[in-house]
C-alpha cells in the first residue's frame, strides 16, 4: 500500500491548513511519495480510522497530527534527508510546534471570514457553529474586528520573504494549489 495523507480541503480542492502543508513539506523532504485524499469539513467518514486530519497512513501505521507524523517519519525513514537535522534541531521544532496554537489565535481571527468564504458550501455550517463556539462571536463580529490584530501578527518583511522562500521548495510545492499563496 502506498503512503496516503488525508487532507483537509475547501472548495475547488484548496489546501489551506498550515498543519497539513506542514506534514505535505515533511513528505516532501523525506522524498516520499503519497496519494493525497482530500477532506472537506464534513467528509468525517474518510478519516474515522483517526478522526483528524492531517492523518498519515503508511501500510498498516496510521498517524495524526502533524507534529506526530513529522517525528514518525523522521524515525520511520531514518536513510532519507533529516526533517530535524538533529536532536537540537527536533527540540527547536518542537518548541515552534508548541509555540505556534499561541500565534493561531490572532492570524484566525483576521482569516476566518476569508476560509468561510472558500470552504465547500456544505462546509459552512459546520464551520460557523464551530468557529462561533470556539471564539464566543459570530464570524461577521470576528471579521469587523480583524483590524484590531494585524498589529499582532505584523512581522515585516522577514518573515515575508521566509513564506516565500517556503512556498517555493520542492518545485513551488507550496505554490501548487491555488490559495496557497494567499
Amino acid at each position: 500500500m502506498a503512503v496516503e495523507l488525508f487532507e483537509l480541503v475547501g472548495d475547488d480542492d484548496r489546501r489551506f491548513s498550515p498543519y497539513c502543508w506542514r506534514t505535505r513539506m515533511a513528505l516532501a523532504h523525506k522524498g516520499i511519495e503519497a496519494n493525497y485524499i482530500p477532506v472537506s469539513f464534513t467528509e468525517k467518514d474518510k478519516i474515522a480510522f483517526s478522526g483528524q486530519v492531517p492523518v498519515l497512513r503508511d501500510g498498516e501505521n496510521v498517524v495524526s497530527n502533524s507534529w506526530e507524523i513529522a517525528c514518525w517519519l523522521e524515525d520511520t525513514y531514518p536513510d532519507r534527508p533529516t526533517v530535524f537535522g538533529s536532536d537540537i534541531g527536533r527540540g527547536q521544532a518542537q518548541f515552534f510546534h508548541e509555540w505556534v496554537p499561541h500565534m493561531s489565535a490572532p492570524i484566525m481571527r483576521t482569516m476566518l471570514m476569508d476560509i468561510f468564504e472558500r470552504v465547500r458550501p456544505a462546509d459552512r455550517g459546520y464551520f460557523r457553529s464551530s468557529r462561533e463556539a470556539r471564539f464566543g462571536k459570530t464570524l461577521e463580529e470576528l471579521d469587523g474586528t480583524r483590524g484590531d490584530y494585524r498589529d499582532a501578527i505584523d512581522k515585516g518583511d522577514a518573515v515575508y520573504d521566509w513564506c516565500e522562500k517556503m512556498r517555493d521548495l520542492f518545485g513551488s510545492l507550496g505554490r501548487q494549489f491555488r490559495g496557497a499563496a494567499d
